[in-house]
């Protein structure tokens, strides 16, 4: 009897566990209520990271996942279909990661109260679902860009070393902040006066020097013409260093044209005197003058627009062939030439009429 009884048991056991077997071995349902994937990732389209089925039904699913959109935050339906089994789940897009910020390696060197480029002190700012806004601490903010650090402007009104909050937002409100030291310097070109562009005569020396003057806050001015070939005519950068109180060096740059010697160079004078003493405007040369208009043969002098088509030959003059009772036209004039030595002059070419 007691033998029966065990039997008995033993077939019990044995015809649930196959039911049970059986019953896992059909069943087909969903893993999780809401599947959660991350903003901007590639959403899955295995059935088995959604339904748990044996291996039969897994392969052979069927997954409607049109409705997810993983480029927008939300909640979206989703189904999974064996035969004539159909399971329902959800998946949840969520963005969950902030963004991210790149500081440039070297410390910014940025000049007081002039304008600043963000990208000066950050390389970069990053998120798969853009960036809302960027704010810098400690400046005036005078043009934002979020998407080009290049374009967005700052100004530090205060000089010295400061540390900066960057705060960048995206535009599913997450944040992040990184610090950047940025070393404010004074304005030391506001220190110094007398910066010019030269013009020089080939083969002329320039006092890159002159006429600069400096205050208190300035240590040095060295003068880079390095690139300047002024036995070469062309334009070039003349470069000034200006090494501040604090060490700090800002540079200004000046253009030099070199320019080849004219037919005619003459000091310019105030005034001149004709036969008839009458006073103005003229160019002296040794002890000949030479006036806007034209000297004609009796030693009067008066303005003319009569041109050297006049009937006489006409050929270039050169500095010796100024003489009393000749005309001339002026076909150029330049003024502020570097002749050398520290002097300027105006420069003619004269047309010998």
């Amino acid at each position: 009897m007691k033998k029966k009884w065990i039997a008995a048991v033993v077939g019990l056991v044995v015809v649930l566990g196959a039911s049970i077997g059986i019953y896992k071995y059909n069943a087909y349902a969903a893993k999780e209520k809401n599947y959660v994937v991350e903003y901007g990732d590639k959403l899955s389209t295995d059935p088995a990271d959604y339904i748990a089925g044996n291996e039969t039904a897994l392969e052979n699913t069927k997954l409607d996942l049109s409705r997810v959109d993983t480029s927008k935050v939300g909640t979206y339906q989703a189904y999974a279909t064996y035969k004539d089994k159909t399971v329902q789940f959800k998946v949840k897009v969520q963005d969950s990661k902030n963004p991210e910020i790149t500081l440039n390696d070297v410390a910014a060197n940025i000049i007081v109260n002039r304008d600043a480029k963000a990208s000066d002190l950050v390389k970069s700012v990053t998120d798969k679902s853009g960036i809302k806004s960027i704010q810098f601490s400690r400046c005036d903010i005078k043009k934002e860009d979020v998407n080009d650090l290049s374009k967005y402007t700052l100004s530090f009104p205060k000089a010295g070393e400061n540390k900066i909050e960057v705060v960048a937002e995206d535009n599913n409100g997450n944040q992040s902040m990184k610090e950047v030291t940025v070393k404010v310097t004074e304005d030391y070109l506001k220190h110094v006066k007398g910066f010019r562009n030269f013009k020089v005569i080939k083969g002329n020396k320039a006092d890159w020097m002159k006429g600069i003057k400096k205050d208190k806050l300035i240590k040095s001015i060295q003068a880079d013409d390095s690139k300047v070939k002024l036995k070469k005519v062309g334009k070039y950068k003349l470069v000034y260093k200006i090494t501040g109180s604090n060490d700090t060096v800002v540079t200004k740059t000046v253009k030099v044209t070199v320019k080849n010697k004219p037919v005619t160079t003459v000091a310019r004078s105030n005034s001149y005197s004709n036969s008839t003493g009458t006073t103005g405007r003229s160019y002296r040369s040794g002890s000949t003058s030479s006036s806007y208009g034209k000297r004609s043969s009796t030693g009067s002098t008066r303005r003319s627009s009569r041109k050297s088509n006049s009937g006489r030959k006409s050929s270039k003059g050169t500095y010796d062939d100024l003489k009393p009772g000749q005309s001339w036209n002026i076909k150029y004039r330049e003024r502020n030439v570097d002749i050398g030595n520290g002097s300027t002059a105006d420069s003619l070419s004269l047309i010998h009429i």
